[in-house]
Order: C-alpha cells, then sequence, then structure tokens
C-alpha cells in the first residue's frame, strides 16, 4: 500500500514539475537515490513534506515509528491469541481491526520506539518552488533499515511487557488471600486493577480483573466494628476482617442523639476509642452513639448503647 502511494505522489510531483508549477531551487544530492518510491527487504521507505526541512524530516520520522509499529501489531494480531471467538453477526474483521490498533498503542510505549531516530536514516531532501502560490516547501524522503530481526526482538519486548504488566495482576490475586492489616491496602489493589483493566486488550484477562475487582470490594462489606470495652463516657472498639483487626485512617462519624461533645480517636494496638458526655442524656432515653465508616465501596456501622444511671 506504501509502495502504491508513494509511486503515486511521485507521479504527481513528476507530472507538476513537467508543467513548470514547482521548481527544486536545492536538494541534498546531485543524483535522485534509487531507493526512492520503492520497497525494499530490511528497510523502511518513506517520505514527508513541510515548510521547514526539520518539520518534514520530523513527518517522515513519524511514519517511521508508525510503520514500525503497525509491523509488529500485523505480525501479533496474526499469530497470538489476542482474537475473541467473532460474534455470531460475522464482525471478526471488526475485532482484528480493534485488536491490531489496541496493539498498536501499546507497542508505541515501547522503549525501542522511543529509540528511532531521523539520523538511522539514509535521507535526500529537495527545497520546492511552487510559482503558483509563491510558497517553498521541503520534501524528505528516508530510507530507515529495520531488519526481520529486529521486528522479532520488538515483538519479544512487546511480550515480555504484556507478561510483566499479567504478573502484577497475579501478585495482586496472591494478595487477595494475605493477611494484610490496612484497609487502605484494598483501596490501592482496586486502583491498580483499575490501570490493569485499562491496559489488558483481551477480554479473558478483562474478565479476571473484573471478578478480582469484585472480590476485593466484598472485603470492605466483610468488615465490622466490634466493641472492645465499654465504660460511661468511653467506649474502645476495633475493625475486623476475617477474624484479624485491620486499620483505617479515615476517621468515622459518630452521632448521638443526646451525648455530646463525642470524639473518636486511634489508639494503641489498632483499637478506636470514642470518648463523650453524657450530661443530658436520662435514663429513659435511648441512649445510644452510632459509629458509620465509610469505605470506598461499602460502609460499616454499629450502633452502641449506654446506661447514664
Amino acid at each position: 500500500y506504501m509502495r502504491r502511494v508513494l509511486c503515486i505522489w511521485g507521479l504527481l510531483l513528476v507530472s507538476a514539475l513537467m508543467f513548470g508549477q514547482v521548481k527544486v531551487v536545492e536538494k541534498s544530492a546531485k543524483r535522485v537515490p534509487s531507493w526512492l518510491g520503492l520497497s525494499e527487504t530490511g528497510y523502511i521507505i518513506t517520505s514527508g513534506e513541510s515548510e521547514t526541512l526539520d518539520e518534514a524530516k520530523a513527518h517522515c520520522l513519524a511514519n517511521i515509528r508508525q510503520s514500525i509499529i503497525s509491523s509488529v501489531a500485523v505480525n501479533l494480531t496474526s499469530v497470538e491469541t489476542y482474537h475473541e471467538v467473532a460474534d455470531m453477526s460475522g464482525k471478526s474483521s471488526d475485532i482484528n481491526r480493534k485488536y491490531q490498533s489496541d496493539i498498536e498503542a501499546i507497542a508505541a510505549s515501547l522503549p525501542y520506539i522511543s529509540n528511532i531516530h531521523i539520523d538511522k536514516a539514509e535521507i535526500y531532501w529537495r527545497k520546492l518552488y511552487d510559482k503558483k502560490g509563491r510558497t517553498y516547501r521541503y520534501e524528505v524522503h528516508a530510507k530507515y533499515p529495520f531488519s526481520s530481526l529486529e521486528r522479532e526482538m520488538l515483538i519479544a519486548e512487546f511480550k515480555a511487557q504484556e507478561q510483566e504488566q499479567y504478573n502484577k495482576f497475579l501478585a495482586l490475586k496472591d494478595d487477595y488471600s494475605s493477611d494484610f492489616t490496612e484497609v487502605e491496602f484494598i483501596d490501592r489493589a482496586i486502583s491498580e486493577l483499575h490501570a490493569l483493566r485499562k491496559y489488558f486488550i483481551d477480554a479473558k484477562r478483562q474478565n479476571e480483573v473484573d471478578a478480582l475487582v469484585s472480590n476485593y470490594r466484598r472485603l470492605y462489606k466483610a468488615i465490622s466494628i466490634v466493641p472492645y470495652s465499654e465504660r460511661l463516657g468511653e467506649i474502645i472498639y476495633y475493625l475486623e476482617l476475617d477474624g484479624r483487626r485491620v486499620t483505617y485512617s479515615k476517621k468515622p462519624t459518630a452521632k448521638s442523639e443526646f451525648a455530646t461533645n463525642i470524639q473518636v480517636r486511634a489508639i494503641e494496638e489498632s483499637l478506636y476509642k470514642i470518648t463523650y458526655r453524657y450530661d443530658y442524656c436520662l435514663p429513659e432515653d435511648e441512649n445510644t452513639i452510632e459509629v458509620t465508616l465509610k469505605f470506598n465501596s461499602g460502609t460499616a456501622k454499629n450502633t452502641f448503647y449506654f446506661d447514664p444511671k
């Protein structure tokens, strides 16, 4: 496709030059290179143009990078397990295009791509003057070396990054069963899983992430506020998850219809102390303090009763 575009573009340019509309006023070499407008094994041949030479080279560089990224994506889409079974409406070509696009987005972030520089290419440029428009522009052609071995190395780099990301998921899966003692651990795990969900392009891994996120969210609902000791004016409690104490840095809300000056603070050994005044509490009233702790998903509550006598 690229070869055909370049050939057509070259013919149009030659036609324009023949009619004298465009004049070559400067060029990098006396002779036009033999590779101009062709394709050659082991190389990427492309072109770009702009009002300045540097901008035209930048366009060439962008084309080179995109060609390499597309080459990797086409190979991975063809031979790897990123395919899903096409639905009954027969949209397998759409699925392939989506995978290729997604793979290109990931491949673009690989270190190899950022190390592609125009200096590695053989360059031929011309400065053109358009008589009709009275404007100048630069036309740059580039021949960049990119062997099949380099492509395979880039594919291997892509796969290594993919495995690294999946290993992060597996670690979070193992951590789910660990005896962590901070509720913030759940927050961080879910945040990391959301990032992995965006990274993964196949439904299989996305579904695995979704299932693990659901499991982590269920942990919030399993946290309970458990009384440790109580005496008039003071309540001590702890948070429990699967039979062990856990802590949470966010402060709970504590409210009461009759008690005043209610304060909650963390103390030693993963305990929390509620202090309150009961000056205006009467024995016949329903004297309670309701403690509510909101998590990112779910809420823990407990109502403590006290007798002001």
